[in-house]
């Protein structure tokens, strides 16, 4: 064995004795990695609050009907985790075009369209912005929880 390579072996062998004694030192090489992924994580990735949404009723007729105004308050009132963070910011619009421009624009993250009349062939429609993968199942969660 080379004599460079045995000084380096005895460095180790001094240096993970020492490391094996402390075990304040073993906790918290083990504890730390999983605690930085902890923090970090969920100051990263954390609850999404106050998606920008707009909600519109197709035409006509040109009044809010008792669908388009309960479904918006409600929507407007759902919370994620906690009652003090809204998950949506509902905004109200009067033309469909007008929404889907600032849903183009990326002022808005989606835009819901309710029926003028509750029937079998009139759906909501839910166009969302594709851009970010967590945001658009949160929204259509919202609208089937509505």
């Amino acid at each position: 064995m080379p004599v460079m390579l045995r000084g380096a072996l005895a460095i180790f062998k001094r240096d993970f004795k020492k490391f094996l004694s402390n075990p304040f030192i073993i906790m918290m090489t083990l504890i730390m990695p999983i605690m930085y992924l902890v923090i970090f994580g969920s100051a990263m990735g954390g609850t999404l609050t106050h998606i920008p949404v707009g909600v519109v009723q197709e035409v006509p007729p040109y009044n809010d009907t008792p669908l388009f105004t309960s479904a918006a308050y409600q929507l407007n009132h759902i919370s994620q985790t906690d009652f003090a963070n809204k998950l949506l910011d509902v905004t109200v619009y009067a033309d469909e075009n007008v929404a889907k421009q600032d849903l183009d624009n990326g002022k808005l993250s989606a835009v819901i369209v309710f029926p003028s009349s509750v029937s079998n062939d009139n759906a909501v429609r839910v166009y969302v912005d594709s851009s970010d993968s967590v945001t658009p199942p949160i929204i259509e969660a919202a609208v089937n929880q509505v």
